[in-house]
């Protein structure tokens, strides 16, 4: 199977995201160890707000999640609903985590980072699975529609051509955290009690 070029674009942004998931993780575990660095987060906020959000779930809600439901998708139509409600807590979440960040509330910040951690990576597991499905159901028309659509999106928001800028962007952050050896629950979601 081909990948279409909007599925191709969906997972290599979340392989980014996936990249943020993990650099978050290490702040969190030198922060329980001495201080949380809330200029690591504020440098990373751009990457959340206007990558994450302002670019990549922008795309979904605007192009793509209709063009799903305009298939008449039965259940996978509530998923996109999911979806969409799960985008704008992250929303809610980022605001939090700005406020804490740029308060320099190490404490705000280390509950709030994990609930978006957490959010992320349940959120791209609902994703990535739901996206392998449905790229059949895309025809090469409307992936060029759709994928015409993404690029304005980008270059609205972030700039075409931004995914290696927001990896570097994660790469100097990431680099203080070489060493860190973090508490392997740091990469799994919490378990729900």
């Amino acid at each position: 199977m081909v990948r279409t070029k909007i599925m191709s674009d969906m997972f290599q942004e979340h392989g980014v995201i996936l990249r943020l998931w993990v650099v978050l993780g290490k702040i969190l575990a030198v922060g329980k160890e001495s201080k949380l660095n809330s200029a690591h987060v504020r440098e990373l906020l751009p990457v959340m707000g206007e990558y994450v959000d302002g670019c990549h779930h922008a795309k979904e809600e605007v192009h793509l999640f209709p063009a799903l439901r305009a298939k008449n998708l039965g259940d996978d139509s509530k998923l996109i609903s999911e979806l969409i409600s799960e985008h704008e807590r992250s929303r809610k979440m980022l605001a939090e985590i700005a406020s804490a960040a740029e308060a320099e509330n190490v404490h705000a910040c280390s509950i709030s980072i994990p609930k978006y951690r957490e959010l992320i990576f349940s959120h791209i597991g609902k994703e990535g699975p739901f996206f392998a499905r449905m790229e059949d159901e895309i025809s090469q028309g409307e992936d060029e529609r759709i994928f015409l659509g993404f690029l304005e999106i980008e270059e609205k928001t972030v700039g075409l051509g931004t995914r290696e800028k927001i990896l570097d962007q994660i790469k100097r952050v990431e680099r203080d955290y070489e060493a860190v050896k973090p508490d392997p629950r740091l990469y799994r979601p919490a378990q729900r009690e």
